[in-house]
């Protein structure tokens, strides 16, 4: 559901209100990112998290291995590294 397509069982415990307007719609980009940020949290996520230990993370959100895959070369990218 919404932007970050949550499974309707995942909202309950990881949906946040990221934009602060006191409540949660996951269709606004504010609460999907806050949404999203808490699942992978809790899946075990952390700033600066290695390679090997992120794409674990990511199959949590969508086991897809070529999913996760360009998801880290995307962020690969993005650092400019």
């Amino acid at each position: 559901m919404g932007i970050a397509q949550f499974m309707p069982s995942n909202i309950l415990a990881f949906a946040k209100d990221g934009n602060k307007d006191g409540s949660i719609n996951l269709h606004h980009h504010g609460d999907a990112i806050v949404s999203i940020a808490s699942f992978l949290n809790h899946y075990g996520w952390y700033p600066a998290i290695g390679k090997n230990r992120a794409y674990k993370v990511l199959l949590n959100y969508n086991y897809s291995k070529p999913y996760a895959n360009t998801l880290l070369k995307i962020s690969k990218r993005l650092k400019g590294s």
